[in-house]
C-alpha cells in the first residue's frame, strides 16, 4: 500500500504567517514552478497577509482556487489540494456553504482523472483522518 501524504498543519503552521492558508501559499510558491500554480500565487498573494484578509476575500480566494484545480492535466493539483485543505481549515465553518455547490463538482471532476496520485492528493488531503 502506498504511502499517504498528510497535511499536518499543526506541525507546519508558522506563527509568522496569518493563517494556515498563507503559510501552504509560502511554502509551496517556493516547492511548485509550475504556470498552474504560479498563477493563482500572483491571482492572491494581494488578498492574503492576515487571517483577517483571507477571511474578507475567501470568496475570490476560492474561486482562484477552484478555477486552477478546474484545469484539466494541471501539474498543481497536488499543491492546490494543499492550499484548498489550509483554507477549509481557516474558514471553519465558513466553509461549509461553498462545499456542496461549488467545491465537490470540481474535485468530483478531479477524481474522474485515471491517476491513482491525484485520487491520493484529492481525497486523503482533504479529508480529516478520523473520517477516512
Amino acid at each position: 500500500m502506498a504511502d499517504i501524504k498528510q497535511v499536518k498543519f499543526d506541525e507546519e503552521f508558522d506563527e509568522d504567517f496569518g493563517s494556515h492558508f498563507e503559510a501552504q501559499l509560502a511554502k509551496r510558491g517556493e516547492l511548485n514552478l509550475t504556470g498552474d500554480f504560479s498563477g493563482f500565487l500572483r491571482e492572491v498573494q494581494d488578498k492574503v497577509g492576515s487571517l483577517a484578509l483571507v477571511l474578507h476575500n475567501k470568496e475570490a480566494i476560492l474561486e482562484a482556487l477552484l478555477a486552477r484545480l478546474a484545469v484539466k492535466g494541471s501539474l498543481a493539483i497536488e499543491p492546490l489540494c494543499a492550499c484548498l485543505a489550509a483554507l477549509a481549515r481557516d474558514l471553519r465553518q465558513e466553509f461549509y456553504p461553498f462545499l456542496l455547490p461549488r467545491v465537490l463538482p470540481v474535485l468530483l471532476a478531479i477524481l474522474d482523472v485515471q491517476s491513482a496520485e491525484v485520487l491520493e492528493d484529492v481525497v486523503f488531503r482533504l479529508l480529516p483522518a478520523d473520517e477516512r
